[in-house]
């Protein structure tokens, strides 16, 4: 989770901790332009493994930054 000492004494550095790392700024770029299926996005993303690309959604959705919706359809 996210250190409040740090969140409460810098909000630069919480949102650095929330965004920190090398794909979740991409993963963000990407979704604005709308929503993505998860192969979708594995594909639009070049050299980012699936099991990256799943944990970093998850943290993000544990964040608060994404909403994630589940089909029960073949796309």
């Amino acid at each position: 989770m996210i250190d409040t000492e740090l969140n409460n004494s810098c909000p630069i550095g919480g949102a650095m901790q929330i965004l920190g790392g090398k794909w979740k700024i991409i993963i963000l770029s990407r979704l604005m332009d709308g929503k993505l299926r998860f192969g979708e996005l594995n594909f639009v993303i070049l050299f980012i493994l699936g099991k990256v690309l799943g944990d970093q959604l998850k943290e993000m959705e544990r964040d608060g930054l994404v909403l994630r919706q589940q089909f029960n359809e073949t796309p």
